[in-house]
């Protein structure tokens, strides 16, 4: 069991990854953002794969076009399984991965397996694709440009990542 604790804002491949864990917990204040199309480049992450399978063509457009989410926004679309109070965060979450880890872990294994074994395929394919073109585009002349005006008129605030002790 792969389990992600959000406590903060996520973007870029901070939120692609995420449909890639089997549990994501996060603060109710976090706020999750792809600026992809703000950058010049495709999505990465295995992205164009699970986003619209998993939630839908029109909210995984709305992601990839910039559309910032809240935690709460996240939780109901299914990407974020339960959200917290930034206060509480890290004694919410820790009896939650607590109990996680009590259960069988040949079941949790098996049941992982069956549930993902039809997408494995079509995810990796996806990746190799958004590699290809991923390369494409950071390469072109027109990506550095790009990038320098995301950060010019994006305040960036980058968080320290929080190690929970088990």
């Amino acid at each position: 069991m792969i389990v992600a604790g959000v406590n903060g804002n996520a973007m870029g491949l901070g939120v692609t990854m995420l449909p890639l864990f089997d549990v994501v917990y996060a603060t109710d204040k976090a706020e999750f953002f792809l600026p992809y199309t703000k950058l010049g480049q495709v999505p990465e992450g295995g992205a164009t794969y699970t986003f619209p399978n998993y939630y839908g063509k029109l909210q995984s457009n709305k992601l990839f076009l910039g559309q910032k989410i809240t935690a709460s926004q996240a939780e109901k679309i299914g990407l974020v399984t339960e959200a917290f109070w930034p206060a509480t965060f890290q004694e919410s979450l820790l009896p939650k991965v607590a109990s996680l880890a009590t259960q069988s872990p040949i079941s949790m294994e098996g049941t992982k397996a069956l549930v993902n074994h039809h997408i494995l395929t079509k995810l990796e394919l996806s990746v190799e694709s958004e590699c290809r073109i991923l390369l494409q585009q950071w390469t072109s002349p027109n990506f550095s440009n790009m990038c320098k005006r995301f950060l010019d008129s994006t305040e960036v605030q980058l968080q320290k990542p929080v190690n929970l002790p088990l």
